[in-house]
């Protein structure tokens, strides 16, 4: 039987290029080579000028492919992150939850233009990694009816890059 996490890896997959960089590069599938996409709880590549982000509920879920067992890092900056004490509901300061299948790798400070890195083991096969922001999930559209925006949001990243 197929699971909700192959349900969900087949979906991102479909959705290619995945837009996540391996060592900076994009990358396709290949079962030889490191392979990354973003879960279905993300939003599509937003830009403006040379920037670019894809804005996400909190947990937010990377499905990393991994030939074999190996250490990687993940490095993105935030741009946004959902603060319930800021004025318009979006701050500069957050505290993100990294965890995999076996539990939470790290809980980092986190502020937007400031690039974070987190190591990660990865097995064998495909890897679930999610981001979670601790402040939680937001409409726009309730924080400010003129927005519009109806999206469940907390944080928005720039580039994610997974370096061998």
């Amino acid at each position: 039987g197929e699971t909700e996490q192959d349900r969900a890896v087949r979906a991102a997959c479909a959705a290619a290029p995945s837009g996540i960089l391996i060592g900076g590069q994009e990358r396709g599938i290949d079962p030889r080579q490191l392979f990354a996409v973003y879960g279905p709880e993300w939003y599509d590549l937003e830009t403006a000028g040379a920037a670019s982000w894809r804005w996400t509920a909190s947990p937010g879920r990377l499905f990393i492919f991994a030939p074999q067992r190996q250490a990687v890092t993940l490095t993105s900056t935030p741009i946004a992150l959902y603060d319930q004490q800021a004025a318009n509901g979006f701050g500069e300061r957050g505290t993100m939850r990294v965890s995999a299948a076996g539990g939470p790798i790290a809980e980092l400070p986190v502020q937007t233009g400031q690039p974070f890195t987190v190591a990660l083991d990865l097995q064998p096969g495909w890897n679930a990694i999610s981001l979670e922001l601790l402040a939680g999930n937001v409409r726009p559209v309730d924080l400010d009816p003129a927005t519009g925006d109806v999206r469940l949001l907390s944080f928005a990243l720039g580039p994610v890059d997974v370096q061998e």
